[in-house]
């Protein structure tokens, strides 16, 4: 799997990156979002179910041209609607995150306040990433990416506290969790 944030310019030969690389699957995050809003029918140069997208509100709103308060007043109808028309898994961030599958199906992960810090969506991407990249579908990886990070975030406020997570705390805590999920299904 690769990921994708375009920072500056380059829109044609970045269109041309993310078509080249349609045999992988690719989780595309933050600037790659916001570079994908400002192209016309974007949805159309990304290859067929092989995209995870992961937008909050205000970045769901860019894609979609809605407003943010639209997509915060009714989010899983607005990730289903989003990953039904676009063919992609799509990971609404917030407070309930909302993972919706090109074929409309849902599943919502409560994710602890401690997350609301700088850089825990950047490991909510790269964990999609390693999951991609280890075989998964994208509404699998998706989920399990979540999943473990909800459960690592929970865990970790009984360590440092609501306010005292950092990004960077949240790689070994995930490895935890997913070394737990392992054991329960051995």
């Amino acid at each position: 799997g690769i990921g994708f944030s375009a920072g500056g310019g380059g829109g044609e030969r970045a269109a041309e990156s993310v078509v080249s690389a349609a045999g992988l699957p690719m989780v595309i995050d933050a600037d790659g979002l916001n570079w994908l809003a400002k192209q016309e029918q974007w949805w159309a140069l990304l290859p067929a179910g092989r995209v995870v997208l992961t937008p909050h509100a205000g970045e769901m709103a860019r894609l979609t041209g809605k407003e943010a308060e639209e997509i915060a007043a009714d989010p899983e109808n607005a990730a289903r609607d989003a990953a039904v028309t676009w063919g992609q898994t799509v990971v609404l961030k917030g407070t309930t995150t909302i993972i919706a599958t090109a074929e409309g199906a849902v599943t919502t992960v409560e994710m602890p306040l401690n997350l609301a810090t700088a850089g825990s969506g950047d490991v909510l991407c790269g964990s999609i990433g390693a999951f991609l990249a280890q075989g998964l579908s994208g509404p699998d990886a998706a989920s399990l990416a979540a999943f473990a990070g909800s459960r690592a975030a929970y865990r970790l406020a009984g360590r440092v506290g609501t306010l005292g997570l950092v990004a960077s705390d949240m790689p070994l805590a995930i490895a935890e969790e997913l070394a737990a999920l392992e054991r329960v299904e051995a």
